[in-house]
């Protein structure tokens, strides 16, 4: 991910949102994720795996694993990228998820190794009885995990730094899994760089393809803006065979000659 800036980055999901990129959100080894003005986030990752198993999620809902919307498939110099649109997840704000995972932790167990109280010491049993939403949280990432085996993800990572926030529809924080991949998977993709996601993959509409180099440009937010402006006046008197039709909004300098 070193070979393009993170402004690159910006840009490119500004193109593929239509939206303004509001903050970074967390990054990564193998990615970046942004939170947009539409209420989404927007992850742009190098890792191929990643962008395999989210598209196996596209509108699969469960409260412990962010909802996949679509995923774009980016040629760039530095080569293949992926942007991933989710529902939108924190990196923080979770301290029960964080203290059940330390309570594991002092117990020297694995998210996927705990199977029920009796896995705690005596002396912390005693906590976990009084405040039982860690357990909850615990059964939780483990059945996320579960969804991820079952679409053949057998590689999941259950460690904190997957671990997020997502806000259900009572407003309440649910721990939720994030950037699922396979190292040993990703090694085996990097050596075959001719194939693309549409080979692991079904053909569905909210996965996309992008070969214009330019949406790495950097736009400012007033550019972007006007530029948004501009073809939403032109678009009727522009031949739509010389644009590409699965992408919305088209910023009026990336018309395909």
């Amino acid at each position: 991910m070193s070979l393009i800036s993170k402004e690159q980055m910006r840009s490119a999901v500004q193109y593929i949102s239509g939206s303004i990129v509001l903050k970074e959100i967390h990054a990564d080894p193998y990615g970046v994720a942004f939170e947009t003005d539409n209420g989404r986030l927007y992850r742009i990752t190098s890792a191929m795996s990643e962008a395999i198993y989210a598209s196996r999620l596209i509108g699969y809902k469960n409260d412990h694993l962010p909802q996949i919307h679509s995923i774009s498939e980016l040629e760039h110099d530095s080569g293949k990228l992926f942007c991933i649109e989710q529902n939108l997840w924190q990196c923080d704000g979770h301290n029960t998820v964080k203290r059940a995972l330390q309570f594991l932790e002092m117990n020297g167990l694995l998210i996927e190794e705990y199977e029920d109280i009796d896995s705690i010491d005596e002396e912390d049993k005693e906590t976990f009885l009084l405040e039982p939403r860690y357990e909850q949280a615990i059964l939780a990432l483990q059945e996320a995990a579960e969804v991820h085996r079952a679409l053949g993800n057998y590689t999941t990572e259950l460690d904190p730094s997957h671990v997020a926030t997502l806000m259900d529809n009572d407003g309440r924080p649910q721990p939720v899994l994030i950037n699922q991949m396979s190292v040993d998977l990703e090694a085996k993709l990097t050596m075959l760089p001719h194939f693309t996601l549409g080979d692991f993959v079904e053909s569905h509409p909210s996965i996309r393809k992008f070969n214009d180099p330019s949406i790495f440009i950097s736009m400012s937010e007033t550019d972007l803006l006007v530029e948004e402006e501009l073809h939403s006046l032109l678009a009727e008197s522009i031949n739509s065979e010389r644009w590409q039709l699965d992408v919305q909004p088209y910023p009026v300098n990336m018309v395909k000659k």
